[in-house]
């Protein structure tokens, strides 16, 4: 089992568990509200912002028999808490699906936005983990050949460029690479630009890497 340096856990509880799993390991519990080991209402681990912070599981679990979980919640904004990530300074932040559409009223509209202001408030280049490009490879498994061509002929070129350019490097009839385009596009992969004529491009440079190093080599 490989663990990273410095782990968050959601309880004390749940921190002590991961430290048992993996001795050596340091695991700080960011307690908000509530402390499931003894099920009472304790002091946030973190000091209260301006803003309202929610912390949920990403799965259920049942402790006791019992399932906990807040059922009156109508909605939950699944996004980076920029500001929280900037104001603590990481050495790194893990961040998955980047084509994601960030709830309405988000500091940005995609995912990738998030990533190119954390970028950009701090050194280092952007470090594609293995979870994210395994990812972003069971996207491209799920898309027709044609269009797995099309971007890997895209890719090689650095970019999306003119359709007509595009259709002459992979042979695809006009009809069959609007086609390959909407389905990339769906998928996250692609993002159309304005103007009369749709174009598009890689939603994010970091989708264009492994896009060319998984896809290249096939």
């Amino acid at each position: 089992m490989r663990t990273s340096d410095h782990a968050l856990a959601a309880s004390r509880e749940i921190a002590a568990v991961a430290e048992g799993l993996a001795p050596g390991t340091r695991v700080e519990a960011l307690t908000n509200g509530v402390e499931t080991s003894i099920f009472r209402p304790v002091e946030p681990t973190l000091p209260p912002g301006p803003r309202r912070r929610l912390v949920v599981p990403r799965r259920l679990f049942e402790k006791n028999g019992v399932e906990h979980f807040v059922r009156a919640i109508p909605y939950i904004a699944d996004r980076i808490d920029v500001e929280a990530v900037l104001a603590r300074r990481p050495d790194v932040v893990l961040v998955d699906d980047i084509a994601h559409t960030n709830a309405p009223g988000s500091r940005h509209a995609k995912r990738w936005q998030d990533v190119e202001e954390l970028l950009a408030a701090g050194p280092g280049e952007p470090d594609l983990t293995h979870g994210l490009e395994e990812h972003m490879m069971a996207r491209l498994a799920g898309l027709a050949p044609d269009t797995r061509a099309l971007l890997r002929a895209a890719s090689a070129l650095g970019d999306l460029p003119h359709d007509r350019l595009l259709r002459a490097i992979t042979e695809h009839e006009e009809a069959d690479l609007e086609a390959g385009l909407q389905e990339a596009a769906e998928q996250g992969i692609l993002v159309p630009e304005g103007g009369n004529c749709v174009r598009y491009r890689f939603s994010h440079d970091l989708i264009r890497v492994v896009v060319h190093r998984r896809l290249l080599v096939n």
